[in-house]
């Protein structure tokens, strides 16, 4: 059995609430297999309006008729709604059912509602059922008794760090979250735990980080206090399932992992299924974009089960989940090919001082003197580089042949004006 298939059998089931007994289970578990480290963020850590959730525990939640229990919202992780109140007493069937929460899809399905949980201001009690069980009701009394343990807000987000020769660094994402199901997302931190379980093992040229958060609200405070040198990510969503794998662009799209996703699909022979950005689904992503940060994502969407407890192992394949992880693999073997160029100076440079000679002469048309003109562009280019960028990508948007390129940037390099990680 495949780890990644593993871990989801083993955490889908849990209630794993972002604040929870079984969000911590699931965290020890995880640091049994990678050396995470777990950042806590509290009630003090207020952040742009976002708020943590308390810790949240559901004891009992009952549904009573006539003396007899008709549902039981513990028998699974969704069948009460997410950061629910507590409620205990009698009300009327009108009352209840607006207390009530379907699937209009499906007949006998449990949905999942996560509202609560982003809006602790405005919290309010409910159960998530059934339609068939909510279309049986009848007039009547009803019994609820809805026992909620809370304590002090927590947040908790998983971190592991490969440092590689370079510390320009790559960040891989997935969400911890979504009680009792299996597809979103524990198969996409599933995915991101064997990728990195075998990163680990190779002596990278770069850095990496996997992140395993709260969707939305975790990767909000965890980069808000974490200043690290993150070039680019990718999202890893909903991996699981037997829907033919896409890539969502990034925000403005272009960005290298982007580009080692075209070529890693072409390599693999996976149909090119590229949308734009949030076209298939919105997680995490936009947090990132907002830092700066661009974060294509790796999916399998559309789904029927998709937020119900149908989104379980039954439904999770194997070899879908080793297609993604072989994805994985060959972007980080192509990002590892790459040659990173980093810049160690500010301002616009003499280049043709005698103490730098890196001056590159356009030539002129009139004497038939052109040749150097690619070169000149790159020239001129490193002065208004930001940070520093791929030579792969310098080299295609100016039209120069690499071992050209590498050979004047050596120049560069040997003056301290450049770092090259080759």
């Amino acid at each position: 059995m495949s780890l990644a298939y593993q871990i989801v059998k083993d955490l889908a089931p849990l209630a794993r609430h972002f604040a929870s007994p079984d969000y911590d289970q699931s965290i020890e578990y995880l640091q049994g297999i990678l050396p995470f480290q777990v950042h806590v963020f509290g009630a003090q850590d207020q952040h742009n309006g976002w708020v943590i959730p308390p810790k949240y525990s559901v004891k009992k939640a009952l549904i009573i008729k006539d003396g007899q229990v008709i549902y039981d919202g513990k028998k699974h992780a969704l069948g009460v709604v997410c950061h629910s109140l507590p409620f205990k007493g009698k009300v009327d069937l009108d009352t209840l059912k607006q207390h009530l929460w379907f699937d209009q899809r499906f007949e006998d399905a449990i949905p999942y509602h996560f509202r609560n949980s982003y809006r602790p201001w405005n919290r309010d009690w409910g159960f998530c059922v059934p339609r068939s069980f909510y279309d049986s009701l009848e007039e009547g009394e009803y019994e609820i008794d809805l026992d909620i343990e809370e304590g002090e807000p927590e947040l908790k987000v998983l971190d592991y760090h490969i440092p590689g020769k370079s510390d320009l660094e790559f960040v891989f994402v997935a969400h911890l979250d979504h009680p009792g199901m299996a597809n979103d997302d524990v198969a996409g931190c599933a995915v991101g735990v064997e990728l990195f379980q075998w990163l680990a093992s190779q002596n990278p040229k770069y850095s990496y980080r996997l992140l395993l958060v709260q969707e939305i609200i975790g990767s909000q405070y965890y980069l808000n206090s974490y200043k690290g040198n993150v070039h680019e990510g990718l999202f890893l969503e909903m991996l699981g399932v037997d829907v033919a794998l896409s890539v969502q662009h990034s925000l403005n799209g272009g960005s290298l992992m982007e580009t080692t996703l075209q070529d890693t699909f072409q390599w693999l022979g996976l149909e090119q299924r590229f949308t734009g950005f949030r076209e298939l689904a919105g997680n995490d992503e936009i947090v990132f974009e907002t830092h700066g940060i661009p974060m294509p994502s790796l999916i399998r969407f559309p789904y029927p089960e998709y937020h119900t407890n149908l989104d379980n192992i039954s439904i999770i394949h194997k070899e879908k989940l080793n297609e993604a992880l072989d994805v994985c693999k060959h972007v980080v073997n192509r990002l590892e090919s790459e040659i990173y160029i980093r810049k160690r100076f500010s301002g616009l440079l003499c280049l043709s001082n005698p103490d730098y000679n890196l001056y590159v002469d356009p030539g002129q048309p009139a004497f038939g003197n052109t040749d150097a003109v690619p070169l000149r562009r790159l020239m001129e280019h490193m002065s208004l580089m930001d940070q520093g960028d791929f030579l792969g990508r310098l080299c295609d948007r100016f039209g120069l042949e690499q071992k050209d390129a590498l050979e004047y940037l050596r120049r560069w390099e040997e003056l301290g004006l450049v770092d090259i990680y080759d």
